[in-house]
This record gives structure tokens, C-alpha cells and sequence, in this order.
């Protein structure tokens, strides 16, 4: 179907002012690679309401300027999700042929209104086509959030276009979104262009600001590390009178971080009886001290099957890995269980099947779950709180509490940190939301925030800025799902190694949940740590290089003339093990904030045959 693009005349919406260039009266984010290519216009942002629409879940509107330093404006929205993507596709004016092999450059600004990708970002592929062949001369995926995002995209030409043929497109249509379109201008350049590498190009995987080793944010992460990771662990090793042993061989070594570090894995995986699953549970423990089962206590899961994630969360409790369960209520109809399905429009009824939901769920897991999150992705889904009131979202968390007193229940949702930090318009909703649970005296302990990364990486200042922002609401906060779509795997194992010291390094936070990490495991996530063969990837290698050895303790010491010996270690479990002589003692002692002091006994007959041995270094 092929449809008009409507035109409208409104003033354009005021831009964010923390952007840094300003382009015919918009902010962008970033400022131009270079200055306009020179040449011949075969479209501009004049031609907007000769654009047409391929598809019938999308649409296009475009909006007129009011005054001179106002822009003209291309609106895409769309409405749902096909497997053939909508098309916003106009031809160019060239009035003669575009030679094969020719360079033609294009130049947009593009911002994203609203978009239910988990990053926030929006996304449109950009093409050349022959409208007759459907011969496309280059494509570019190009992606941005709430702030305009200025492209430049050379392409040449596969093939000869004669006029009217050679048109552009703006595929859309895998997630509802909305985006905005302006500045265009498609440049045939003059003189001709030869070297494709000559023009401004924007790079599809652009990196991001402060990932170079000397960035001034690092300094100060290693600081708060050592400020708040670590505390002294005093160690005291005495006789059975209490006398101190002089010279005792003491070695501490971690058994497990006080940090939360975990993915999501599949409980039938976890809890299945094969060689396949204790494989699976021998890498689970060797990774982590913290999971969620990414799919299997959602709730048409959990009535489907609840004694397959209970069977997983028992080994999670006998095995010391904490588990967080995902989700109890994600509030939109579309993931209301069939079985319910008649009662989408019944406040009574629906109130009733919630409650009695949170009940059951929480409660037969309560001495299992340590951590809940309770609400998810309230932002974008929340027709039950349409229909019950928005203190709703206050009672579920209490009947929560009710049927899991010791669990820390969570709100999590997507959009706080993504797509450069910039969705301020979610985070606003989400900060407003939890000031409201709290107000209501809803026991909300934690802020779950999702981190499914897409094309565009936020600079770890600015997620520094925005995890201080939401300290001050006095709840702990956890990175609850991490994923990239970073193709290159050294980029996406150092945005993985600075995303994993800045959450560490953040007093506020409590852990790190990788979203899936097996390669090809199901969802797809390019910071994987593991092939299906256990075969570390590079991110693996960052991942148990942070994690297992530099923010891990591994210490020999000796006791001091008058017993004792202390070191600053990092907080968790650690096994303390004393030699004297060729007696060992091994106990083990949680090290909290604050310090943590152990006293050792060694039996008299050992001490006295150590200390005549003359061995004790410290004699």
C-alpha cells in the first residue's frame, strides 16, 4: 500500500540544551565532522511532503517551519512489528543519469520521541534504491534517542540510475517507535568525488567518550573502589591460653564476593538431571554468585510449570548463588496470561488475580528469592495501573512484602542509562514514580535498572552522573539485564570492563546481571563470555580478570610479634588458613563494611613445637 505523507504546519518542540552544536535552529548532540559537501541537491528536508509510505503499520507527517530558526520536520511513527519493514521512500531530482560507481553524499539529523526498544534508541535503515530494479546502492542503520544525532552517509552506485528512478528510503517497522527527521540533504558533489573516504562519514559503531586508559573518570572509580569495596580484615592468631603466635603462616584467599555479579540462565538448564545441566551448573558456579531465569517465573510461565524454576531456586540456595526472580508483575495486558484474558477490562476481577498472583509467586519461592523485581517496565506497559489507579503499583509491592518478608523487592526498568543517557524523558517518569512508592510507604528497596545497549554506548561519566542522580532517592540500585549489539568483540569486552568498574565502583549499587552468556544461547547479546564449547571470549577475559583476580583477595601474611595481621580485602567470604609448623587451621569469615576481625586458636602442643622450631619469621 502505498500511501501519502501528510503535511502539517506546527512549530517544531524545544530541544534538549545540554547539546553542544546548533545546525538551522537545532541542537545536536554532537557538533558537524565537517562543513557542508559542496555539489548539486537532488533532495532536501523542501521535499518532506513528497515522501510516501510503503506498509500499512507506519506513517509519515511533515510538519512545517513557523519562522526561519525553526526546521522542518519529517514524523515517522510505527505502530507495530512485521517481518517486511515499512518504507518512507521519495525520489531524487537528478536530471541526468547517476553513473555506476558514482558517490552521492547524504546528510540528516534524526531524534527519537518514543520507542519501545528496551535501549530507548529509535531506528531507521537508510538506503539508496532503484526504484525499478530494487537495486540498493548502500544501506546504513542509523539509531538515536531523544537528542538530535546528526548522520553523513557517502554511497556509491552499484549500478546506472536513470532520472526517476533513484530514490532513498527510511525502512522502519521491528519495534513501535516514533522518529523525527530533519536537516536532509542528498548532495550529488561537485566537482565530482572519486575517494568515497573524502567525505564525512559517520561510523556505524561510533564507540564512545572516556574509553581511552588515561580518561580522568577511571582515577576516580579505582578511589571509590578502594573506599568502599574493601575494609580492613584483622586477623589475630592466639594459643589456646590466648598467648599470641608469632611468625603464623596466614594465607587469605576469597571464596565468594559480598557484590552481587550474575546473568540470566534457563532454569530447566539449572535443574535438569543430565550431563548437559551439571555442565551447565559447574559453569554457572565457576562465573557467578548471582542469577535470574530469564524467562521461567514471568507469569504464563509460571503457571504453565512452577516446579521447574522451584527445583533450579533449591540448587541456587544449597549452592550460595543468589537468586533474583524476574519478574512478578509486568503490568500490560499483552502479558496478562490467556487464561485471564477476559478479565483485562474487570477492575474487581483483574485486582483479585493480581493479588492471589504476587501471593502465590512470592510466597512459595520466599525462602528462595532473595531479590524481587516486583514491577517491570512500568514506563511503556502499564495497563493495569490505567485501570486500577495509580496507587496500585503502592499495593502490589506491600502484598509483596506480606508473602516475602526477607526479599529485597526491586522496580526495574529500561531506558535510565541506554542510548547515551539521554532519555530523559523516562528517566524523569522513573524518578517521579519511585518518589511516589515512597511516599506511599511502599517497600521498595531497590532500583533495577536495564542495560540493553544497542548502537549507541553512553559514556561512563554520564552513567556516573545518572546512578548519583538516583542515589539520592536512598535505595540500592542494580544493574538488573546488560547486553550490547557491539559487533566489534574488543569494543564490546572494554565497554563491558568500564560499565562493570563504574557499577562496582558506585557505593549505591549492589551488582551486575549479564542478560544471557553463552554465544547463540537464545537472546541475542554480542557480550558473550562463553561459546557453547566453554571457550572464553574476550569479554570472558575481562570478566574473570575484574572479577577473580584484581578485585579478588589472594594474600600471604605473617603474624606480627604480638599475633595479628590485617589487610585491606575486598568485602565477601573469605577461607583464612593459619599454618604453624605442620598444623593447618583453615576457618571462614564474611568481610563487611567496616572491617571485620577474626581471631584464631592453634592448639598448645602445635604452638610449642612451632615456636621451638625456630620457623615463626617473626620471632
Amino acid at each position: 500500500m502505498l500511501l501519502p505523507c501528510h503535511s502539517l504546519r506546527l512549530q517544531a518542540l524545544a530541544v534538549a540544551a545540554t547539546a553542544v552544536a546548533v545546525l538551522a535552529g537545532i541542537v545536536v548532540t554532537a557538533a558537524p565532522a565537517s562543513g557542508p559537501v559542496p555539489g548539486e541537491t537532488l533532495l532536501d528536508e523542501t521535499d518532506f511532503p513528497a515522501f510516501t509510505v510503503t506498509g500499512d503499520t507506519a506513517s509519515c507527517v511533515a510538519i512545517e517551519a513557523i519562522s526561519p530558526s525553526d526546521p522542518r520536520i519529517l514524523k515517522i511513527t510505527t505502530t507495530g512489528v512485521v517481518s517486511t519493514f515499512p518504507k518512507i521512500t521519495a525520489t531524487l531530482r537528478n536530471t541526468t543519469p547517476l553513473a555506476r560507481r558514482e558517490i552521492i553524499h547524504a546528510r540528516f539529523l534524526m531524534r527519537t520521541t518514543d520507542s519501545a526498544r528496551e535501549s530507548g534508541e529509535g531506528a531507521a535503515q537508510f538506503e539508496l534504491e532503484d526504484s525499478a530494479t530494487f537495486a540498493i546502492s548502500g544501506q546504513y542503520s542509523a539509531r538515536a534517542v531523544g537528542q538530535w544525532r546528526e548522520f553523513n552517509i557517502p554511497l556509491r552506485l552499484v549500478r546506472e540510475c536513470p532520472p526517476g528512478r533513484a530514490a532513498i528510503n527510511f525502512r522502519v517497522g521491528d519495534r513501535p517507535q516514533t522518529i523525527e527527521i530533519a536537516g536532509l540533504r542528498i548532495i550529488r558533489p561537485r566537482p565530482a568525488v572519486t575517494d568515497i573516504a573524502s567525505l564525512p562519514a559517520t561510523p556505524v559503531q561510533p564507540g564512545y567518550e572516556g574509553s581511552d586508559p588515561g580518561a580522568s573518570w577511571r582515577v576516580a572509580a579505582r578511589e571509590r573502589i578502594e573506599r568502599h569495596r574493601r575494609s580492613p580484615l584483622a586477623i589475630t592468631v592466639v594459643d589456646a591460653t590466648g598467648a599470641p603466635v608469632p611468625g603464623a603462616q596466614i594465607h587469605i584467599l576469597q571464596q565468594r564476593h559480598a557484590y552481587r555479579f550474575g546473568a540470566a540462565v534457563r532454569a530447566d538448564f539449572v535443574a535438569a538431571d543430565t550431563p548437559r545441566g551439571a555442565r551447565y551448573r559447574a559453569t554457572i558456579s565457576r562465573h557467578f554468585n548471582a542469577v535470574t531465569f530469564e524467562n521461567d517465573l514471568k507469569w504464563e510461565r509460571w503457571l504453565r510449570n512452577s516446579a521447574t524454576p522451584l527445583a533450579a531456586a533449591r540448587w541456587c540456595r544449597d549452592n550460595n548463588i543468589d537468586l533474583r526472580g524476574h519478574t512478578i508483575l509486568w503490568p500490560t495486558n499483552t502479558r496478562l496470561p490467556d487464561r485471564f484474558s477476559d478479565i483485562a477490562n474487570d477492575p474487581n476481577a483483574l485486582r483479585a488475580v493480581i493479588d492471589a498472583h504476587i501471593t502465590d509467586i512470592a510466597g512459595r519461592t520466599s525462602p528462595l528469592v532473595r531479590v524481587w523485581d516486583v514491577v517491570n517496565e512500568p514506563f511503556r506497559n502499564h495497563d493495569f495501573m490505567d485501570l486500577l489507579g495509580a496507587d496500585s503499583m503502592a499495593h502490589w509491592f506491600r502484598v509483596a512484602r506480606r508473602a516475602a518478608p526477607d526479599a529485597r523487592l526491586y522496580l526495574n526498568d529500561y531506558g535510565i542509562i541506554t542510548g547515551g543517557g539521554m532519555d530523559t524523558t523516562h528517566q524523569a517518569y522513573y524518578e517521579r514514580t519511585v518518589r511516589e512508592l515512597v511516599a506511599a510507604k511502599a517497600p521498595i528497596d531497590g532500583l533495577g535498572f536495564q542495560a540493553h545497549f544497542d548502537r549507541i554506548l553512553t559514556p561512563p561519566s554520564r552513567v556516573l552522573d545518572i546512578l548519583d542522580r538516583f542515589s539520592r532517592l536512598q535505595r540500592e540500585i542494580e544493574l538488573t539485564e546488560y547486553s550490547t549489539q557491539i559487533e566489534d568483540p574488543a569494543l564490546a569486552a572494554d565497554y563491558l570492563r568500564d560499565m562493570l568498574t563504574v557499577f562496582y565502583s558506585h557505593p549505591s549499587t549492589t551488582g551486575f546481571i549479564l542478560w544471557s552468556f553463552v554465544k547463540n544461547s537464545g537472546f541475542r547479546n554480542t557480550t558473550w563470555l562463553q561459546d557453547s564449547a566453554g571457550n572464553r571470549s574476550s569479554a570472558g577475559r575481562v570478566w574473570h580478570d575484574l572479577i577473580y583476580k584484581q578485585w579478588w583477595t589472594d594474600t600471604r601474611l605473617v603474624a606480627a610479634p604480638d599475633g595479628t595481621a590485617t589487610i585491606p580485602a575486598f568485602h565477601g567470604r573469605h577461607a583464612i588458613t593459619v599454618q604453624a609448623g605442620s598444623h593447618e587451621t583453615t576457618v571462614l569469615a564474611d568481610l563487611a563494611p567496616g572491617g571485620t576481625a577474626v581471631c584464631i586458636t592453634i592448639p598448645n602442643t602445635v604452638v610449642t613445637a612451632f615456636l621451638r622450631s625456630g620457623k615463626n619469621e617473626s620471632r
